[in-house]
């Protein structure tokens, strides 16, 4: 029953249950919860009813076995163990119930991280320019984004890619608009390019959506009193649009470093929910 531990862990995500409050719901002690979730204890039929009651969800699935989770962002070492545990339960369960849905992509072996951006920009038959609805454009080719609070990981966004199955995102309910696109388009660029390379991921983020044929003319523009209208055009952070003007080599270090404390100042978008 490899399945119970993600789904019970799964009730206190969703319903913010702590383990004494699952065992009262289901009639058993503390201990014997804490004990099913970490794999040692095996629970009878009788116990595993009163859990899909609880979930309202079907009781013979949860024998199923759970679904594979693959999150290829590296989280921070800071990141606490219960959430990181929460995580993949929340994402174990949502692989489940969208087993043998279309699955967007598996990962590369080799390539560079901007050309295969620009791969799966023409994959998805985007339109030149900003790509201001990323999570639109992620759901229409096979990744569903689901909002939660995943703040205590330190990331906006992460994503997990089984071999062959539906990519799932966990994106921040707090993160603002702006940064939520960075965060969605790095776990897109995780599953292209693979496990836990951070700089490829944000490599194929700027690519994707700053990309060079489109986005040129306006690096080249940018100014202290420009650098706000073009970071909203392309619906990013002034600060990503400075780096991919360096990263680009349109910008000098210098340069960098005066456009990047400029863009500093600027408001905080709201929040995408």
């Amino acid at each position: 029953m490899q399945r119970v531990r993600p789904l019970v862990g799964a009730v206190r995500i969703t319903r913010g249950m702590t383990q004494t409050d699952v065992a009262a719901a289901t009639g058993v002690s503390q201990a014997v919860v804490s004990g099913i979730e970490a794999g040692r204890v095996t629970p009878d039929q009788v116990w595993m009813d009163r859990v899909a009651a609880v979930l309202d969800a079907d009781a013979a699935q949860l024998a199923t076995p759970a679904p594979e989770t693959r999150v290829l962002h590296r989280l921070p070492a800071s990141a606490p163990r219960r959430a990181v545990a929460a995580a993949h339960a929340e994402l174990a369960v949502a692989h489940a119930e969208r087993r043998g849905d279309e699955a967007f992509v598996t990962t590369q072996t080799s390539g560079d991280p901007a050309e295969l951006a620009q791969s799966v920009r023409r994959a998805w038959q985007l339109d030149a320019g900003p790509l201001l609805n990323v999570r639109r454009a992620a759901e229409m080719h096979g990744v569903t984004c689901l909002p939660r609070n995943i703040n205590p990981l330190r990331a906006d966004a992460v994503g997990s890619w089984p071999v062959g199955a539906r990519g799932i995102v966990l994106i921040s309910h707090e993160a603002d608009v702006a940064n939520l696109r960075i965060a969605v388009a790095h776990e897109i660029g995780h599953a292209v390019i693979g496990d836990g390379d951070e700089e490829g991921a944000d490599a194929f983020a700027r690519e994707f959506l700053l990309p060079a044929p489109d986005v040129y003319s306006d690096l080249g523009a940018l100014t202290d009193s420009t650098l706000k209208v073009i970071a909203e055009r392309w619906g990013v952070p002034g600060s990503f649009l400075v780096r991919r003007a360096l990263y680009a080599g349109v910008i000098t270090a210098h340069r960098h470093r005066v456009l990047l404390a400029s863009a500093r100042s600027h408001p905080r978008v709201r929040p995408a929910s």
